[in-house]
């Protein structure tokens, strides 16, 4: 799993080509971690979050790309299976930020939320969907 996990100090937004800073260390046993999947082929991102760590939702995701007629079709699934025929040499993964609570500690899913949807709103990947311009909200997707 940790072979498609892109280590690096600063991540790009495909859409509007800004590049932002990654400030923590980020590796594929991290927890609480919002990563960005990007389809190296085409160049569209997906911005997604976990609480477990990245190596076992990576694996999920993995999983799904790999056995499309098993998996629940997921945004990111379908775009793989359409866009390269589910091959994951397109697939490159990032974590780029981790969450973690102060002393006094805090709601973390709600935390973990409200920065994802920033996180989304900057890379301009879109709420539910894994690149600009698709269908608006779909909201029957599950959000991972």
């Amino acid at each position: 799993m940790c072979n498609y996990i892109k280590l690096s100090q600063e991540f790009c937004s495909t859409v509007t080509k800004n590049t932002y800073r990654i400030k923590q260390y980020i590796n594929c046993c991290s927890k609480g971690i919002f990563y960005l999947i990007t389809c190296t082929r085409c160049g569209k991102q997906y911005v997604g979050s976990t609480t477990r760590s990245l190596k076992e939702r990576m694996r999920e995701h993995i999983n799904q790309i790999k056995n499309i007629k098993l998996s629940n079709k997921a945004n990111v699934t379908r775009h793989f299976a359409e866009c390269n025929k589910s091959n994951l040499k397109y697939l490159s993964i990032q974590g780029i930020e981790q969450i973690r609570l102060g002393t006094r500690g805090g709601d973390f899913l709600s935390k973990l939320r409200k920065r994802e949807v920033f996180l989304v709103s900057i890379t301009q990947t879109g709420h539910y969907c894994i690149s600009k311009g698709s269908e608006k909200g779909n909201k029957a997707g599950k959000r991972y």
